[in-house]
């Protein structure tokens, strides 16, 4: 089974112009079960407010147009509807009820994770296995290759795990805490890394239940990569 690395949960909705310290208001109630609370762009329109659950491994930001929920490592509890996600989903309804609040436009879930194994796990044996034949030979010595694969509501992204630049361009260590230990654990992993995006087929399509069908859905996909590995 591959390693659950990091997952993203996003709902865009209509521009909040005045958001500033309208969202400040709405995460107050969740300031003392929080580890942590972070304001950038303070008294801006574009101003973003980050709710951090640091020893849970989850964060919850939000600015004038989105509001995401990022976790790290197992989404199991992510199912359960007083999991982690019920405090996305209570300051989703909070936005909601303000009066300049326009429209959601459904929810976007992105995942990474890791088929940890020796196999594959470097650009020329992957390009061997899965590409070699459909593509011109670019260099002698390919340093990375991935396969990419997109419908309209769904795309998948995978090729052999390079710590040294997907730890960065994929932003898998989110807590300063984290910073050293994770991220050397992670410079010590090999194998596939893995990115599925999933879209709501509705863009009123935005609670628990529709979180669950993003993620069923993403699990069969993963299913079906994981058996061509």
């Amino acid at each position: 089974m591959p390693r659950s690395i990091k997952t993203e949960l996003l709902a865009s909705y209509s521009t909040i112009v005045d958001l500033g310290g309208r969202a400040r208001e709405i995460i107050a109630p969740y300031r003392e079960i929080a580890t942590g609370v972070s304001v950038q762009q303070s008294n801006r329109p574009d101003e973003r407010v980050a709710l951090l659950f640091e020893e849970e491994g989850y964060a919850i930001d939000l600015n004038w147009e989105r509001i995401a929920f990022v976790g790290v490592d197992s989404r199991e509890s992510y199912r359960d509807d007083m999991g982690p996600l019920r405090f996305f989903f209570q300051i989703l309804g909070d936005l909601r009820e303000d009066e300049s609040f326009g429209e959601v436009d459904g929810f976007r879930l992105n995942t990474w994770d890791i088929f940890e194994s020796t196999e594959y796990s470097d650009a020329e044996s992957f390009q061997s296995e899965f590409i070699a034949g459909s593509t011109p030979n670019l260099s002698a010595s390919v340093e990375d290759a991935a396969i990419h694969l997109e419908s309209a509501l769904a795309t998948m992204t995978f090729g052999p795990f390079r710590p040294e630049t997907d730890i960065q361009e994929h932003n898998l260590v989110i807590f300063n805490n984290q910073l050293s230990g994770r991220r050397a654990e992670l410079m010590r992993t090999k194998g596939v890394l893995a990115n599925v995006t999933t879209k709501s087929e509705s863009p009123s399509a935005t609670g628990h239940d529709d979180f669950l069908s993003l993620i069923d859905r993403r699990d069969s996909l993963m299913e079906r990569l994981q058996n061509a590995l």
